[in-house]
């Protein structure tokens, strides 16, 4: 939904799919949700990429782009 491929994109469904997936404990779902919000909530972004960390090393590695950013 997201990316629109075999129909229009809905970025809205595809948020709130995604949300529904996260809470439900899918780490993919954490990811697809950091980045959605990279640009427009870094704050969201920076905590989807947290607690997706714990299963998909592709997080810990934004994690540390964030901290970079911040000069941590």
């Amino acid at each position: 939904m997201f990316f629109g491929f075999g129909s229009q994109p809905n970025k809205e469904a595809a948020i709130s799919l995604y949300e529904d997936s996260a809470s439900l404990g899918c780490s993919k779902a954490m990811l697809a949700l950091a980045a959605i919000y990279e640009v427009s909530d870094p704050q969201k972004s920076y905590e989807y990429y947290d607690l997706a960390s714990d299963d998909e090393p592709y997080a810990l590695f934004k994690l540390g782009e964030f901290m970079e950013k911040m000069n941590f």
